[in-house]
């Protein structure tokens, strides 16, 4: 018997041409501050604060919060018999499902514990989990030793310009693939091996100076997240380690 989850929790994600996940980035108070949803961006950077889009989209609609709420509710319920259910239930038929897309797929070992499950009961599923636990240094070991063995989990440590060189280095070294945003022009990880350069948010990023022709190209090739084997899913589809360079929004 399933759990009661909202049937919108896992939500058609047009952009990647798959389904995905959110959470709450930030605690959720009411008018006499008490606590309505725990924030889940524990270890969001300066660089996050200051240049995520998401923090954007919630100054543009404060309203979200309340979705947020009910994100949070359904993620700490969920399992992964859920998610098995849900997506069997969709009408569109993809063996992709990507986490959240707003807000820390792991903030703490209760979401590992989630992960692993959802791991079990989705075999045939590639999951794509962006992550910035990994600065947890016990969250990291915890998840190099759960996580890292089921072939179907695409994690990948989320890096930005805070991200020091030594931190870099002992994520490649310990076998983490990896996502840097925050600099366009950056072509190579700090050993000199050259960054995947991610189509969708590079090649097929709509821009105003372009043409008629080229607006119309790069939406009928929205979603290429969906069928792209390397960069973000290289350790699922490549079986190796690999280093995506996203291009900022």
């Amino acid at each position: 018997m399933q759990t009661q989850i909202d049937k919108d929790f896992v939500r058609w994600c047009e952009d990647i041409g798959q389904f995905a996940i959110d959470r709450p980035m930030f605690d959720v108070v009411d008018e006499h501050n008490k606590l309505l949803a725990s924030g889940s961006c524990s270890f969001a950077t300066s660089w996050c604060w200051e240049k995520c889009y998401n923090f954007k989209l919630h100054k543009l609609f404060p309203n979200m919060e309340k979705k947020d709420i009910r994100n949070e509710e359904n993620w700490q319920k969920i399992t992964g018999k859920d998610i098995a259910f849900l997506l069997s239930r969709k009408r569109k038929s993809i063996k992709r499902f990507r986490g959240c897309t707003r807000g820390e797929n792991i903030k703490d070992f209760k979401d590992i514990d989630r992960w692993e499950d959802i791991a079990i009961e989705n075999p045939d599923t590639e999951i794509w989990i962006p992550t910035k636990a990994w600065r947890d240094p016990f969250l990291k070991r915890e998840i190099e030793k759960r996580l890292f063995p089921f072939t179907n989990l695409a994690i990948n440590a989320s890096v930005d310009p805070t991200t020091t060189e030594k931190q870099w280095i002992d994520l490649i070294e310990t076998g983490w693939s990896t996502m840097f945003v925050g600099d366009d022009e950056r072509k190579t990880n700090p050993l000199g091996e050259p960054l995947f350069k991610c189509p969708k948010t590079g090649v097929f990023k709509l821009r105003a100076s372009d043409s008629e022709e080229e607006s119309a190209w790069k939406k009928k090739n929205k979603g290429h997240c969906a069928i792209c084997k390397a960069g973000c899913f290289g350790n699922v589809t490549l079986k190796r380690r690999t280093d995506t360079l996203l291009y900022e929004h």
